[in-house]
């Protein structure tokens, strides 16, 4: 997802949208395990054996924008959502 898409935020609005073709990578130490991107609706499934991951996640359309890593564990027969915000640089 992006966002903010809007300066003012409202109740039961979202106030972010899909980034679609965003690039969601998985890596164990310095080494890509796994390369995706997202569909037209910023979703993505990266399938992975069972470890430990840091997951990054990148636009070009939000190049300035630097989420968070996040670490997962994958174990066997398990999904987990893993989500990211990146920033629009609207203010």
């Amino acid at each position: 997802m992006a966002g903010p898409i809007s300066p003012i935020s409202r109740i039961g609005h979202p106030n972010t949208r899909p980034v679609p073709g965003a690039r969601v990578e998985a890596l164990q130490g310095n080494q890509v395990v796994g390369v995706v991107h997202t569909d037209h609706s910023g979703h993505y499934t990266l399938k992975l054996l069972p470890g430990t991951y840091v997951i990054l996640a990148n636009s070009d359309r939000y190049r300035f924008s630097k989420p968070r890593p996040k670490t997962v564990v994958a174990s066997a027969g398990h999904t987990q959502n893993v989500d990211f915000v990146l920033d629009t640089g609207l203010r």
